[in-house]
């Protein structure tokens, strides 16, 4: 399909195509950072994929990796080439994620959001960050990302007609009630709370911004090494305790889910942008 926007030209790109472009993004990103001793690790869906099928889930649709802070940090100030980008709020104050994106400039990505926010094919880039050995500081931390994530999701969340009226009529209730706290204040604050304890020289590590949350509680000798994994045509580099890694976040996750639940949780058309 054409679409015009002025002197823009825009056809629509496959699903398939579309995993094509995100492997490509891996792809540069992987070799960006093994250049500059940067490092990276497949993540979440992405790893997952890796052992069970050696690519991608066939109904997944999206590339996670995942940096420690330090690294992730280094990543976000440093990076560009010709064709792909990193987008990330405290580098684009009008960045409507907590995490980052590594984008193609050549493509336009349209999702089913209330954020209108004009980005580009992409894959994701989670920080991992410190968490305090304390238990009442892990709860304490705990409920306060929880709350701000909550706010942040139901504002981002869309009104569909698909979905049952009740459903719709509460989260219309939740965005009136939430119209005073801006999504910007509070990415800000999950960030600022996410990077509290940097400091620690004794910690657990968690993806605090987003995903599992602090509670995944990962043991910091998990990233101390590393291996090479198969992802589709190409090998990246994962935790050499994958399978902790892994058996933590997902149980047994040698197991297929229900076929019910085979499904995407992303809804998005794609396009190559052009004049």
């Amino acid at each position: 399909m054409l679409r015009g926007n002025g002197k823009e030209i825009m056809v629509e790109i496959s699903k398939e195509e579309v995993k094509k472009i995100q492997y490509n993004i891996l792809d540069v990103v992987a070799k960006y950072c093994d250049d500059r001793g940067i490092r990276y690790f497949l993540g979440y869906g992405t790893l997952l994929g890796a052992i069970r099928h050696k690519g991608f889930i066939p109904w997944d649709d999206d590339i996670d990796i995942v940096m420690l802070r330090e690294d992730y940090e280094r990543f976000l100030k440093y990076f560009t080439t010709k064709n792909y980008y990193v987008d990330a709020n405290i580098k684009n104050a009008d960045f409507p994620y907590t995490f980052s994106k590594i984008c193609d400039k050549r493509t336009k990505l349209i999702e089913n959001s209330d954020f209108n926010y004009d980005i580009g094919i992409n894959i994701d880039l989670f920080p991992i960050d410190k968490v305090p050995v304390s238990i009442f500081k892990q709860k304490l931390l705990s409920l306060q990302l929880k709350t701000l994530l909550v706010i942040f999701r139901t504002k981002g969340i869309s009104l569909n007609k698909d979905r049952n009226w009740v459903k719709n009529f509460i989260l219309l209730i939740g965005k009136v009630f939430l119209l005073p706290f801006d999504y910007q204040t509070v990415i800000k604050r999950i960030n600022k709370l996410a990077t509290k304890y940097a400091h620690l020289k004794e910690y657990k590590l968690g993806c605090l911004i987003d995903s599992y949350g602090p509670m995944e509680l990962i043991d910091p000798s998990i990233f101390k090494d590393i291996i090479y994994v198969e992802f589709e045509s190409g090998r990246f580099k994962a935790p050499k305790k994958f399978e902790e890694y892994l058996k933590l976040l997902y149980g047994d996750y040698s197991l297929l889910p229900p076929v019910e639940k085979r499904v995407t949780h992303h809804k998005f058309n794609a396009y190559h942008i052009g004049d």
